[in-house]
């Protein structure tokens, strides 16, 4: 199940069967302080979020135990809300696009199979328990463009590399 984060914020579902790309019954209001149903939260395995999107609320994608992939397409994104990507177990790598300069508090908090992050050279800002919990995380680059890393960033994480 792909998901399209787009302009106006809607979520809408795609699934491949038969060889066929159909569209899903369904689609997602996504604004600051709505979350995805839990009905659809299991059933997501891949966001791709578009370029005219400027910040991924806190808990948009909270607790999607089957996420594996978030594609982020080059444009106005600038912020990944508090908890956006919380309890997203399945999820392993992440590549945070240019444009982002500010990661919530506890954005990848307990991805607990995360084992890559890779960073831009604009980030500025890692709040508090961005990625408590990442127990498969290893080793982390900080690019020189951070200039605040809140407390307990990487707290119970695994042993460093």
């Amino acid at each position: 199940m792909i998901q399209d984060l787009d302009k106006t914020g809607i979520v809408n579902g795609k699934a491949k069967e038969g060889g066929k790309t159909k569209h899903a019954l369904y689609s997602v209001l996504v604004y600051k302080g709505v979350k995805i149903t839990e009905e659809i939260r299991t059933e997501i395995t891949c966001v791709r979020i578009c370029p005219q999107v400027k910040d991924i609320p806190s808990g948009t994608f909270q607790g999607c135990i089957n996420l594996v992939e978030v594609q982020f397409c080059e444009g106005s994104l600038q912020a990944i809300g508090e908890g956006a990507f919380r309890d997203c177990t399945a999820l392993q790598q992440v590549t945070i696009p240019p444009s982002v300069t500010k990661l919530g508090s506890s954005a990848f908090q307990d991805c607990s199979n995360l084992t890559e992050v890779n960073f831009n050279n604009r980030l500025e800002v890692i709040e508090e328990g961005t990625f408590r919990n990442c127990t498969a995380l290893k080793s982390v680059t900080i690019p020189a463009s951070v200039t605040k890393v809140r407390s307990s960033v990487f707290w119970a994480a695994a042993t460093w590399q």
